[in-house]
């Protein structure tokens, strides 16, 4: 296998260094995933406040105080749209896009954290604290469920600056849900 070369004194190197592996020796471990219960149960409550709140944009005006569907299930938007106007009567009637495409982005991002959750559902059995605690996932799609929950975890954090950047002069102009112009 290695061979002296002529002239050279053996210096140890004749033996080798490193054998190939036999094929039956070779394994594929592949990903594996420990999701933290605090990202699971702070999923699922946010997954849930994050859809009441879609509603009500989508919904609007209709969700909005004074609309058929305000009242009971979007009552404390009323106190939220007069303190925070994009979700209020101002943005509307001035017809900012902001608050539409931002939901747009909600429902993108719920859809990554579902998939995360179904992954993650699909191969637990028992969802109690003492099992979920010690929870090793592994196994096709996991990877892939872990960097969309991590892709809409940007996504969120990145709304989440620009909804508290001052806004720019020019207005967004509402023209339904995925279309918006900008207006000068």
């Amino acid at each position: 296998m290695c061979d002296k070369l002529p002239g050279m004194a053996d210096l140890g190197a004749s033996k080798p260094v490193a054998r190939t592996p036999k094929p039956s020796a070779i394994t594929t471990a592949g990903y594996t995933h420990r999701p933290p219960i605090a990202l699971l149960a702070w999923l699922f409550l946010s997954l849930t406040l994050v859809a009441w709140d879609t509603l009500y944009v989508q919904l609007r005006p209709y969700a909005m105080p004074g609309g058929t569907l305000h009242s009971p299930l979007w009552a404390p938007y009323a106190m939220y749209g007069s303190v925070d106007h994009i979700y209020g009567w101002p943005a509307w009637n001035s017809r900012n896009g902001f608050t539409a495409v931002q939901s747009a982005m909600n429902v993108l991002e719920r859809a990554f954290y579902c998939w995360y959750l179904y992954v993650i559902g699909c191969q637990i059995g028992d969802w109690s604290f003492a099992h979920i605690s010690h929870l090793e996932i592994r196994g096709d799609g996991v990877s892939l469920a872990v960097l969309l929950s991590f892709s809409g975890a940007v996504m969120t954090v990145s709304k989440t600056m620009l909804y508290c950047e001052p806004r720019p002069s020019y207005q967004l102009q509402r023209t339904d849900l995925l279309t918006v112009s900008r207006v000068e």
